[in-house]
Formats: C-alpha cells, sequence, structure tokens
C-alpha cells in the first residue's frame, strides 16, 4: 500500500505487505522490507562509512537490530568470537540486546565489554583473536538516533564490499540458522589495558600542575586501570580535576549550539583553577578538544598544528607525521625544517603498511583526531591526550611556551550543497577546467596554484 505524495525511484522494490505512509521518500534501487511510517525517507545503502544509523524505534527498531546481527553473524564462521561495546544511553543497551540475539541465532559468540569507548574495544581487537566488533551509540549533533558501528578483527571500520554482503544478507533475509547445541554464547569480559605500556618510558612524567578532564558523561570512567581516565592521568603524574563523569540518568546527545557552550565553559574552568591544560572528550573518545589558561580553544586543524609544535618541540627519533591531503602547507614546512619526515594520509594504507609503527610518530586525521600507531590504527582521543603530555614531557617545556610554535593554519573553507547524483558531474568538469595546472588526485582534486592550493572534495 502506497500513500499520496509518495515519490519512488528508479527501480524500487517494495515487499508484500508493507505500508508507505503519505509524503514519503525513497531512492533509486531501494528494497522498502517494512512499512515507512515515521522516517521521511528510505535509503538505499543501510551502511554508511562501516555504520547503520537511523531513528531510534522508527528506522532502527530491535527487530531490525535483530535481522542485522543475523545478517552480520551469517557472514562469520560458526563458533567464532566478537566484541561488543555500548554508551550508556538506554536506546544503545536496548539495540546491543536485540543484536546480540540475532548473533546467536548464527552460532557467533559475543564478548561483552558493556559501556566502553570505541577506541578501546579498536584496540582490543588488534590482537586477542576476535574475527569483528559492533559498537552502539548516540548520534551526535542531532537527537534520537543511534549509530551501529562495524569493525574488522584488526579493529578497523569494515570495507565497503563487507558492508554490502551484510545488507544482502539482511535484505534477502537468507540467515544461518545454528543447531540447538550450537547457539552462540555472550560472554563478558573486563577492559584491556596496556595504556600506559606505551605512553611513557620509566621515569618520565608530565609537567602538567593540574588537567581539567571533561566528558560527555561516562567517557572518562569506562577506560583503562580501575575504570576511570582519571587514574590514567593521575599515574602520568597530573593534578586532575574530572567534570561530567557521572552515568545516572538519561542524557541525550549534545547538539552543536551546546558543544560551543561547554568548550567554553571549559576554557573559563580551566583560567579559574589555574590548570595548564583542559581537556574535553567527544562521547565516543575518538576526539578532543584542549583549552589552555588564557581560554584559548584547540580544536579541528588548530589542536592538529599544536601536536605538530608538540612532535617537534619532542626532537624524537628520524620518523614521520602522516597529514591529510588538506592539512596547511605549513604543516609540511615547520615539520621538514625540524628533520621529521611527512607522508599523505592516502598514501598510508588502511592497517599496516608504509613505514613501521615504531617509525610513524602521528597520523592526524580529518576533524583534528589523531592516531598513534604505537597503540593502534584508529583515533583514540584518551591516548593522544597522553602522548599530548608525555611529549611535553620530553621537551621539558610548558605548554604555553610549546604553544607558541603551533605553525598557523591559513585555510579557508566552504561548503555547497549538491545533490549526490551531481557530484561526479561537478568533480569530472572541474577536473577538466584544471588540467594544464599541476593537480593531485588523492583526496579530490587538489589544484596547486599561487604559492598555496584549492582543493575540491565530495563529502560522504
Amino acid at each position: 500500500m502506497i500513500a499520496d505524495d509518495t515519490l519512488l525511484g528508479q527501480e524500487v522494490r517494495v515487499k508484500e505487505a508493507v505500508k508507505i505512509w503519505p509524503a514519503k521518500v525513497v531512492e533509486d534501487h531501494a528494497v522498502v522490507h517494512s512499512n515507512l511510517v515515521y522516517a521521511e525517507r528510505w535509503r538505499t545503502s543501510a551502511f554508511e562509512e562501516g555504520a547503520v544509523t537511523g531513528l531510534t524505534n522508527l528506522e532502527l527498531t530491535p527487530e531490525v537490530a535483530a535481522r542485522l546481527g543475523a545478517a552480520y553473524g551469517t557472514l562469520l564462521p560458526p563458533a567464532s568470537t566478537i566484541l561488543t561495546a555500548r554508551d550508556d544511553h538506554p536506546a544503545s543497551r536496548m539495540l546491543r540486546r536485540a543484536f546480540v540475539g540475532g548473533m546467536s541465532s548464527t552460532g557467533v559468540n559475543v564478548v561483552d565489554l558493556g559501556m566502553l569507548p570505541v577506541p578501546v574495544m579498536r584496540h582490543k581487537l588488534e590482537g586477542f583473536g576476535e574475527v569483528g566488533g559492533v559498537s552502539f551509540q548516540q548520534v551526535q549533533l542531532v537527537r534520537g538516533m543511534t549509530s551501529i558501528r562495524f569493525f574488522d578483527e584488526h579493529g578497523l571500520d569494515i570495507s565497503t564490499s563487507f558492508a554490502k554482503s551484510v545488507e544482502r544478507v539482511f535484505l534477502r533475509e537468507e540467515f544461518r540458522r545454528a543447531q540447538h547445541q550450537e547457539i552462540g554464547v555472550i560472554l563478558r569480559a573486563p577492559p584491556p589495558g596496556g595504556f600506559l605500556r606505551r605512553i611513557v618510558p620509566e621515569g618520565a612524567r608530565s609537567r602538567a600542575d593540574a588537567v581539567t578532564a571533561s566528558a560527555h558523561r561516562g567517557g572518562l570512567r569506562s577506560r583503562g586501570r580501575g575504570g576511570s581516565a582519571a587514574a590514567l592521568l593521575a599515574d602520568l603524574g597530573c593534578d586532575v580535576v574530572t567534570l561530567n563523569a557521572h552515568t545516572q540518568g538519561v542524557h541525550e546527545a549534545f547538539l552543536a549550539s551546546e558543544i560551543a557552550v561547554a568548550h567554553r565553559r571549559l576554557a573559563t574552568i580551566v583560567t579559574s583553577l589555574d590548570a595548564d591544560l583542559g581537556v574535553w572528550l567527544y562521547p565516543n573518545c575518538e576526539r578532543m578538544v584542549v583549552a589552555d589558561r588564557e581560554q584559548r580553544i584547540w580544536s579541528e586543524m588548530e589542536l592538529a598544528a599544536l601536536m605538530v609544535a608538540v612532535v617537534i618541540s619532542a626532537q624524537l627519533p628520524p620518523g614521520e607525521v602522516v597529514l591529510p591531503v588538506y592539512a596547511p602547507s605549513t604543516f609540511r614546512t615547520a615539520l621538514e625544517a625540524a628533520g621529521t619526515g611527512c607522508g599523505d594520509a592516502l598514501r598510508a594504507p588502511r592497517a599496516h603498511g608504509g613505514l613501521p609503527p615504531a617509525r610513524r610518530h602521528l597520523r592526524v586525521r580529518r576533524r583534528g583526531d589523531f592516531i598513534f600507531p604505537s597503540l593502534h590504527h584508529a583515533p583514540d582521543a584518551m591516548f593522544a591526550l597522553g602522548k599530548l603530555l608525555e611529549l611535553l614531557a620530553r621537551a621539558d617545556r610548558s605548554f604555553e611556551d610549546v604553544a607558541t610554535l603551533a605553525p598557523p593554519v591559513p585555510v579557508a573553507r566552504a561548503t555547497v550543497p549538491c545533490p549526490i547524483d551531481r557530484k561526479g558531474e561537478v568533480m569530472r568538469r572541474f577536473g577538466e577546467r584544471v588540467q594544464a595546472a599541476e593537480v593531485s588526485y588523492l583526496e579530490g582534486i587538489k589544484v596547486q596554484l599561487d604559492g598555496g592550493w584549492v582543493l575540491l572534495r565530495p563529502t560522504g
């Protein structure tokens, strides 16, 4: 049953007994397998960048989560084991339980890590024998949406081809059903350690007199030794003040305006306490923002510039800092002047290729999140904070002194709305216009001109 004012794309398949309410949009080649009532759009692909995201209890219901778990488990070896983790929201807990039921029906075992930041689970996947991991967390900047993220045995986002295979099994409902005696079991395990062993050599400790650590409810309590990130920072020799480390109650996702207010409050508190620095951890602990006693907020590329200055000041052995293609040229100039090599992020393979991890100091990703291959190959704000303090101790300089060495960030950004089906045409026409110039195609189209560059990059 298809109601009025509904737009169906090309070659859409609507399964029997499905009802589509008025004024809905179904994308081209989509397969509608359940009623479309509250959501405005039915997407062609369930996966985006290794995750399935949707409105809680409207698009992502327990029934959908159970079928998604069964589809994922069908593609894994019988009797294999995966990890699951979640944030503190009841919706994440509800969908995780439904997902685990579907996984167990295919004969796959599940180790429940409970409430745990994503980087910790990524680290455990790198060397403990599990074949994959799934994380359930609330989407930031909007409310009422949950994201189910999938990781491979190396702790990296699953490949596009594997995501398409899961989606194919999901749509066709070709699930593997285990025999009664082969149903998967659910186990519990403590969070992995290894954080401090990768941070500071024996005897080296941070110069920071005080660190104000702020997280969105629970990110500080669920990590590492004793379950507290504050304990880890204290072991690094810091005098720590923690904020928002509680997990009681139901807490909704931050909106963009609320995040900006939280950053300003952190900067004010750092100044009031005369602390050396403050850090605001995003809920998934993959990104952070740093504030200093001058109430300057270091985020995204400005924070990356600060990390470049810290790496230079620490005078590390010869190695490499891997930068995204849209990092300012000033970063590369500063690193090369200090004798530190530079690489392009897209030239570094997804996992362990390129330079050995021992020679790769830091990898800067988009939005100012950082990868330190000495621990694992995924963004980790908690480990990045620890390395920041370690490198400050190595340099034997204060945060303020090192901050003055941060290279400038002379980058202007603009976002242009563009329909998905026109992006290829826009990129092709732009490429035709700049053929005579020096062009790079690592991520989008990057044109060198007038001592600088212009990068046209399509978003996902």
